[in-house]
This record gives structure tokens, C-alpha cells and sequence, in this order.
């Protein structure tokens, strides 16, 4: 009878030192989570930021397009009316040196 006491002692040391030793590693992992769950948050809000950040970039860079091309669009009209020009003024040289033989020169 007195093996069965010394095994029942055995177990139940072994029981309560095996939830101890449960209780403090699911103590660490909950500690960890917490930690990481902390630096996991500040990471988000910084990536929210930075979201933020490119979408107002985003944005900006929206507008500056919209802007380039209606300086394109103006920029083709002037070249437009400077290639008209042009064209008229090679169209009045060359008559200007058709007629030019034909003045009488002083």
C-alpha cells in the first residue's frame, strides 16, 4: 500500500508541476501576443499613413496631369498657328523675290 501513496504523490507532483509549467508558458505566449499585437497595431497605423500620404500624392499628381495636358493642348494649338505663320511669311519671301528683279533700285 505504501507504493500506491508514493505513486499517487509522484503523479500528483508531476500533475501540478506540469499545469505550472502550462500556466507559465500560456502566461509568455499571452504576454507575447500582447506585445506583438502592439507592434503589429503601430505598423498598421503607420502603413495607414503612409496610404494616406500616396493617396494625397495620388491626387496631386491627378491634378498636375490634368494641367499638363491642357498646357499640351495649348502648346499644340500655338505651334499650329506658328506653323500658319511661318507658312506666310516663306509665301510673302517668295514673292518678295519674284518681284525683287522688277524694283528699280536706287
Amino acid at each position: 500500500m505504501g507504493i500506491f501513496w508514493i505513486a499517487l504523490a509522484v503523479w500528483l507532483g508531476a500533475s501540478v508541476a506540469g499545469l505550472a509549467f502550462a500556466a507559465l508558458r500560456g502566461l509568455q505566449l499571452f504576454r507575447h501576443g500582447k506585445r506583438a499585437s502592439k507592434r503589429i497595431n503601430g505598423e498598421v497605423e503607420s502603413i495607414a499613413r503612409a496610404s494616406g500620404e500616396i493617396e494625397a500624392h495620388l491626387a496631386r499628381a491627378s491634378e498636375s496631369a490634368a494641367r499638363l495636358n491642357a498646357a499640351l493642348d495649348r502648346l499644340r494649338g500655338s505651334r499650329a498657328r506658328l506653323e500658319v505663320q511661318r507658312q506666310a511669311l516663306r509665301e510673302a519671301g517668295a514673292m518678295i523675290g519674284w518681284a525683287l528683279p522688277f524694283l528699280p533700285r536706287r
